[in-house]
């Protein structure tokens, strides 16, 4: 959920936006993203190798791998073409070539990947791949419970014609499901009892729950997307003219929320689903007492709402109209961006003006500070509250790991490591700087060779151990 940020063309006309403090009492926050895992890959030796919070794993991949992480950040699956790896801390499994689509699991227990026509699964408890169904044409969609307890799938089969059947896989065995419907399967419940579903003859985003149907909205198309709690209770759905919606499957309440592209900033932990629809199970039991997103496209890039969903699960605006943002991991602050300058609302602070440009901007780990780096260069840290601090001048790029900002001269290419309280240099030449959950990516020594432009990758997941070093590496 992991968010591009672009700038826009509209500017808040005054600072007359809710307060965090006023609209956001009882903000609440799920876990946040701790881990994540990065790919190495050198010409040289034409291989890709990954690293989980600055430990190197075990195995590589044969090309440039591209990767699709698991919820939790601490297993994914590795793409190079039609060949596909499982990647974890216990090392590198490949699956082979052949593979047309694989999803990975919301526990990053299990990976469901589609091979030669046949569906299998593989299993990081026993380290096994088994055939789940064999003679398949294609895959429509793919639904992995949340604890891998089973899966329910979509798919076309030879003398389906243009339709196609879907599937229960749970404790070995598959069974039909929706024989009724002509439908796509979009999440099921560790105990399949709860099946959710576009039915494709009525066009209704529709619920299963213990064998009976309710349909939630007939406003939804293919472009629509669905964020599930963990336990399936709760539902966003994104209507076909870019309503979000929630949904609640205990007592069938369902209310808006806003307008765009929407998905849950209270965690950043999710899993997803998009073979033909954009599913998606976040780590939360329920979206409301929380921040949600709401992102529209412009002709230039994108503006940005924050609200805050109520216990009851009403929307209010928290900051409109933003070309950028970023909220501290506890949810009580956000820094935002309108026509470049930058601003902040705090807990028992109206939205204040920070900086009339900002070029970068980024909370500490703690959401006890922030770094801010403006057009001249200049460096400023920041407690919540406080008057911001110049750190350094001539600054390049800024990132933040832990409690630390490391940045780049912009004369010199010299990399430096602040605290908040003055600085310290740590070595030259350095190009630039990649921000990934759990570690930060460090990118020096650039030089040409005859396979490409290479990098010496210095991986820190602190700020201080920095000993995890690759050479000849190529982003």
């Amino acid at each position: 959920m992991r968010n591009a940020k672009k700038a826009f063309i509209c500017l808040l006309a005054a600072l007359t936006l809710f307060s965090l403090a006023s609209c956001s009492s009882g903000v609440e926050t799920g876990p946040k993203l701790d881990s994540n895992i990065a790919r190495v890959y050198s010409a040289e030796t034409g291989r890709s190798r990954f690293v989980l919070n600055g430990a190197l794993l075990d195995g590589e991949a044969e090309g440039v791998a591209q990767i699709d992480i698991s919820a939790d950040g601490k297993a994914c699956l590795a793409w190079v073409r039609s060949s596909v790896y499982y990647v974890s801390e216990a090392g590198t499994v490949p699956f082979g070539i052949g593979v047309t689509d694989a999803e990975i699991s919301f526990d990053g227990s299990t990976a469901f990947f589609l091979q030669d026509g046949a569906l299998k699964v593989y299993s990081a408890a026993d380290d096994s791949v088994r055939t789940v169904e064999e003679g398949l044409d294609s895959l429509v969609q793919l639904a992995v419970s949340p604890s891998s307890k089973c899966a329910a799938f979509t798919a076309s089969y030879p003398g389906d014609g243009f339709g196609y059947s879907s599937k229960l896989y749970k404790d070995g065995s598959l069974t039909p499901v929706l024989e009724d419907k002509t439908a796509i399967v979009i999440a099921v419940s560790d105990d399949a009892d709860i099946i959710y579903y576009f039915d494709t003859d009525s066009g209704a985003f529709t619920v299963r729950k213990g064998g009976e149907d309710r349909v939630i909205s007939t406003e939804c198309d293919s472009l629509s997307s669905y964020n599930f709690t963990r336990d399936l209770s709760e539902v966003v759905y994104i209507t076909g003219d870019k309503i979000n919606r929630l949904f609640r499957l205990s007592d069938g309440f369902d209310t808006e929320l806003g307008k765009g592209f929407g998905f849950p900033l209270k965690t950043d932990v999710y899993s997803r689903s998009i073979i033909t629809l954009y599913a998606y199970i976040n780590d939360v039991d329920s979206f409301t007492n929380g921040l949600w997103l709401l992102r529209t496209k412009t002709d230039s890039g994108y503006l940005y709402d924050i609200v805050r969903i109520d216990k009851d699960g009403g929307a209010s605006e928290i900051v409109g109209d933003a070309e950028s943002y970023k909220v501290s991991h506890d949810g009580q602050h956000v820094l935002w961006s309108a026509d470049g300058a930058l601003y902040l609302n705090g807990v028992g602070n109206k939205a204040s003006k920070i900086a009339g440009i900002a070029a970068d901007y980024e909370f500490s780990s703690d959401g006890s500070h922030f770094w801010y780096l403006d057009e001249l260069g200049d460096l400023y840290c920041a407690k919540t509250g406080k008057k911001p601090r110049l750190t350094d001048s001539g600054v390049r790029e800024m990132a933040v790991i832990g409690k630390y900002c490391i940045y780049i001269s912009r004369n010199g290419d010299g990399l430096y490591r602040s605290s908040g309280i003055g600085y310290e240099k740590l070595w030259d030449n350095a190009a630039y700087i990649d921000t990934r959950c759990g570690q930060l990516l460090i990118y020096s020594d650039k030089h040409e060779t005859d396979l490409g432009t290479e990098y010496t990758l210095t991986v820190t997941p602190d700020g201080e151990d920095f000993d995890t070093r690759f050479e000849g590496v190529m982003p």
